[in-house]
């Protein structure tokens, strides 16, 4: 991961955070770029990263729908992309890991009403410097 850069998100007068913030270590916040802004206030914004660090994922969620972005963390200042667009009533979870042949693989857990099960995503994406 880098290690210069920081995300962090703002709120909006509901407290609803909804907005995303890159900031680079040793620069003055002005220079801070926004990322990201959800706003549709059924949603909640959240930011946080895989468990083998090569992913940042933002995470939109209503109380019944969700939306994910990511980001490569090795490049953070890359383009933010859509894993999936939010269907009303569709909630989801991802998590990102490299297998054998290097390849990374999306996994998506359905949502309540169909039990929880992992099955493997139609996206994938190599990641430069994944493990």
């Amino acid at each position: 991961m880098d290690s210069r850069h920081f995300f962090y998100t703002r709120v909006d007068d509901a407290k609803r955070p909804f907005q995303l913030w890159r900031h680079e270590l040793r620069t003055d916040t002005s220079t801070d770029v926004l990322i990201f802004q959800e706003d549709d206030a059924q949603f909640n914004l959240a930011v946080g990263r895989s468990r083998d660090d090569a992913i940042i994922y933002v995470h939109l969620g209503s109380s019944m729908t969700t939306e994910v972005h990511y980001l490569d963390a090795h490049d953070p200042t890359g383009e933010l992309k859509l894993l999936e667009a939010r269907r009303h009533g569709v909630e989801y979870g991802v998590e990102h890991f490299v297998d054998e042949r290097g390849v990374a693989w999306w996994l998506k857990s359905p949502t309540k009403e169909r039990g929880t099960f992992v099955s493997s995503c139609a996206k994938s994406t190599r990641v430069s410097g994944a493990k």
